[in-house]
């Protein structure tokens, strides 16, 4: 396979799975900025100065309340005492202090898988990271929307809030449906022109041996956004091997600034299908999506693969719906006796 440079979705996706996503994409432009890309630029913009100053005597109230929202949402956080440094700021840059390394430049990986209560080691490759990226992407920006659940919350802070967030955000993220943004971004990446609302970096700090989720954002949803693209980070490890090198040589090759703007188009409709499987196979214990999530990026590239490719066509085998079935059946049966305080058998 050639490097992820230069490849595209539309080499790692079958035809009949990008038509779905190129579909899913025009419904998402003409639902969320009815096609008008400028206008939804332009609007982007002016509620974001808006929203700006509306946050900033409250952004240390918000900064708590991000990470208590997340933390409701995503057991998983609490389950691995994962800790989260979250800042509302108008400097985004992340700052590694000494003693941290990002999860993804680890070295020791085996260690570091075994201090999470999921994974192991795992084959995968350069096609497998780009779409487990596209899905960390989609988590985090459908998770950005979860304000709307704490309305109340907000409504203390500012009436006004909800709603701008909501067109900011719908601005914002349609404009990524668009083949002439998506190529007008690029272009201003190869200008090293980029302006981004927030930042994140999962790290790992030996010492202590515990991650953090450090983000940094300019308003409170892409705040959110940021944290749950950290812990997505973390996540993610179950899809590398126990071979540092070949980790870090697939990460140059994909983790890419360039890489981003059509992640973030196909991936949050990847991340739909995923949801939908966990509220068809799970119960109501949120953990369980991220649990499968790390046994999915587990498989091997060449059952990975067609299994994202299934179900992005909603599609998949009688024996991919079995390993799903079977997977969160396991998990299930794992949370309980965790939760009940049992040994495995």
């Amino acid at each position: 396979m050639k490097s992820l440079k230069e490849v595209s979705y539309k080499d790692i996706l079958s035809p009949k799975a990008m038509q779905s996503l190129s579909k899913q994409s025009a419904d998402s432009l003409r639902q969320m900025i009815s096609g008008d890309v400028r206008g939804a630029m332009m609007k982007s913009m002016s509620i974001l100065e808006e929203v700006m100053e509306i946050e900033k005597p409250y952004r240390r109230e918000l900064e708590q309340l991000a990470i208590d929202i997340v933390k409701e949402l995503y057991g998983i956080i609490g389950d691995n005492a994962i800790e989260i440094e979250a800042q509302l700021t108008d400097n985004i840059e992340i700052e590694i202090t000494q003693g941290e390394t990002p999860v993804k430049d680890v070295d020791n990986i085996d260690d570091l898988l075994n201090s999470l209560s999921i994974g192991s080691d795992v084959v995968g490759g350069e096609a497998k990271r780009r779409l487990i990226n596209s899905i960390t992407q989609g988590a985090a920006i459908r998770g950005s929307f979860a304000f709307h659940l704490f309305k109340n919350k907000l409504d203390e802070i500012s009436p006004q809030l909800v709603e701008k967030y909501g067109e900011l955000l719908n601005s914002a993220y349609g404009i990524y449906d668009d083949d002439n943004t998506i190529a007008m971004m690029l272009a201003m990446l190869a200008n090293n022109q980029q302006t981004n609302g927030g930042e994140s970096e999962a790290v790992y700090n030996e010492a202590e041996d515990k991650f953090i989720i450090k983000a940094k954002a300019l308003i409170f949803p892409i705040l959110l956004q940021e944290i749950i693209k950290g812990l997505y980070e973390i996540v993610s490890l179950q899809g590398f091997s126990s071979d540092a090198e070949r980790n870090k040589n697939i990460v140059k090759t994909t983790d890419l600034s360039t890489n981003e703007p059509e992640d973030i188009r196909y991936g949050k409709f990847i991340y739909d299908a995923l949801n939908k499987l966990y509220n068809e196979y799970g119960s109501k214990d949120d953990r369980e999506r991220e649990y499968f999530l790390s046994e999915l990026y587990r498989l091997p590239e060449a059952e990975f693969i067609p299994y994202i490719d299934n179900l992005i066509q909603n599609v998949l085998t009688p024996q991919q719906k079995r390993w799903t079935k079977d997977t969160f059946d396991e998990i299930q049966v794992d949370l309980r006796k965790d939760d009940t305080g049992l040994e495995d058998l």
